[in-house]
């Protein structure tokens, strides 16, 4: 509806004009059902949220204390370590004005969890039952219930060294409802004494193909929520679960909470992911470069990008574009690539981000465009973007490189990343910084969020070697004079990351777009966040624009 024009009206004008209902399903009607909801759920029982600090879950925290005695409402606030920066003392400031705040510092134990998960076999290998029973023979009881006894189970590595996202999204899920499970039992309670609230949302329930959304059962899981965990669904099936935010968007559980009386910093702050830091750090031990997708999209990527040249070469892939763009699409892409007017590089990045396409998620590569533009046209890009992931089906996102234009021909290598300390360190720095200075250009509230990812990408990674320079920088070549010649060598390995800016401007977050430079916020924004990152976090090779509406991207990267 948002991203239609006049969509709202559309829709009204059906609705009441056409087909004359009448508005009486109202949001303070909608809230004193969900008092009553929870009344009729909870009764006399002890009711524990899990609050992060972000808009759902004090939303949650403040329906429950205001339908509920406030003896029956446990807050519980679990730091996993991922947490942006300060975040743990301004989240009990938040939640204090609720009821008393338990606190638990558990980033040590969330960094060594594991988890077990569905085991991936082949159709063309049947594991034999002794194989099956050594893999699963570790895994409790209790755990092993929460899953159909022909499914075959396997442990993953510990989070801190998991490089799979679904497999963090499931640790950090699982390992939540120990730490509950583990607070309970030294209070003196077990999960059949309470009831487990949280601040699950309707676009949470969708894209986890949660039977709750999806009556039909056929719905394909966008992503792994880490609210909608095998276990969780346990305790669901056991009614020992309560999500009073399961029916209702973004936007409706921010008028709720300004109808409660929240606070408006409070209401705006930007969502954060439960797993926080965690999935905005892309993980990766190896590049992702399946069989010959990779090559194939580099290919159809290159031509996109500079589609007049090989319009003028009658390049062999052009049969291919013509077939998937009209005619006018064709003519807008000959002149964005038009060198008069620009001369874009374009690079695959060999590592997998989280897209929809349909109702479907997708684990595809992103595609980097760059350029020597002074000052980019960021209309023109969009648009460029829009056509690419319109005719590459393997790529879901889109990013501008801010700066120079990039060296590189390709990308084939990176940095090997895990969620150690010192790269959380790194992203929660990257993140830190950006929002200090979106705040202090007053773009903070126009902007819906603005996750700031690390990937595990360094670019620039050839060097220009000469007789006139001595290259004192690489191991390779420390103190060594080079023989004249000039030419370009790959500096051994890929050591930095790089940082991605995901603006996104949404009522719903079931569908959005990025902000527009220079139209949603000011230009030296940008600038300045690049520079500050860039001068105060080390080892950050570039900063890169996210270009991608959802679908066919998701709000974060994974």
């Amino acid at each position: 509806v948002d991203l239609t024009d006049n969509g709202m009206q559309i829709f009204k004008n059906f609705l009441f004009d056409i087909a004359h209902c009448q508005p009486t399903f109202t949001m303070g009607s909608r809230i004193e059902e969900a008092f009553s909801s929870i009344r009729s759920f909870i009764k006399d029982q002890i009711v524990f949220i899990l609050c992060s600090g972000g808009v759902d879950s004090s939303v949650c925290a403040a329906l429950l204390t205001r339908a509920l005695p406030s003896e029956q409402v446990k807050i519980v606030s679990i730091d996993n370590g991922f947490l942006r920066h300060n975040e743990g003392v301004e989240v009990r400031q938040t939640l204090s004005q609720f009821a008393a705040v338990n606190y638990i510092d558990a980033g040590q134990r969330f960094a060594q969890a594991k988890t077990f998960v569905r085991a991936k076999t082949t159709s063309s290998t049947n594991e034999s039952t002794a194989n099956i029973s050594r893999r699963t023979s570790s895994i409790s009881s209790n755990f092993l219930s929460l899953y159909d006894a022909d499914i075959l189970l396997e442990e993953t590595l510990p989070l801190n060294e998991e490089t799979d996202p679904e497999h963090k999204r499931k640790i950090i899920g699982d390992t939540f409802v120990k730490v509950v499970q583990e607070f309970l039992r030294d209070n003196n309670f077990t999960f059949e004494d309470i009831i487990l609230a949280q601040g699950t949302l309707r676009p949470d329930l969708i894209e986890s193909a949660s039977h709750l959304a999806c009556q039909s059962g056929y719905a394909d899981a966008i992503k792994t929520h880490h609210n909608d965990s095998p276990m969780v669904r346990e305790l669901r099936k056991r009614n020992r679960v309560i999500e009073p935010l399961k029916d209702f968007h973004k936007d409706e559980v921010r008028q709720i909470g300004l109808t409660l009386g929240l606070h408006h910093d409070v209401i705006y702050r930007h969502p954060f992911p439960g797993p926080g830091l965690a999935i905005r750090i892309l993980c990766a031990d190896e590049p992702y470069m399946p069989n010959e997708q990779f090559s194939q999209t580099s290919t159809l990527l290159r031509t996109i990008v500079t589609y007049s040249k090989m319009v003028d070469k009658q390049y062999a892939l052009l049969p291919t574009l013509d077939k998937i763009f009209t005619e006018h699409e064709k003519i807008i892409l000959k002149t964005l690539t038009s060198p008069d007017q620009h001369d874009y590089t374009s690079v695959v990045l060999p590592i997998r981000s989280v897209g929809v396409q349909g109702d479907a998620r997708t684990y595809s590569f992103a595609a980097a465009i760059s350029s020597n533009d002074e000052k980019p046209n960021w209309n023109e890009l969009f648009i460029l973007a829009r056509l690419i992931t319109k005719a590459c089906h393997h790529i879901n996102r889109v990013v501008y490189i801010l700066g120079k234009k990039i060296l590189d021909a390709e990308i084939t290598q990176v940095t090997r990343t895990s969620l150690t300390q010192d790269i959380v360190d790194k992203a929660r720095a990257c993140d830190y910084h950006a929002m200090v200075i979106m705040k202090q250009h007053n773009a903070y509230s126009a902007i819906s969020q603005m996750p700031v990812v690390l990937i595990p990408i360094q670019f620039d990674r050839q060097i220009y070697l000469n007789d006139h320079e001595e290259i004192n920088k690489t191991e390779e070549h420390v103190n060594e004079r080079i023989i004249p010649l000039t030419r370009l060598r790959p500096i051994a390995s890929s050591f930095q990351h790089s940082v991605v800016l995901r603006t996104f401007l949404t009522k719903d977050f079931m569908t959005g777009r990025p902000a527009v430079p220079g139209e949603t916020f000011p230009l030296e924004m940008l600038d300045e966040m690049c520079q500050t990152i860039k001068n105060n976090v080390p080892g950050i090779s570039r900063i890169l624009y996210d270009l991608t509406s959802k679908p066919p991207a998701t709000t974060e990267w994974e």
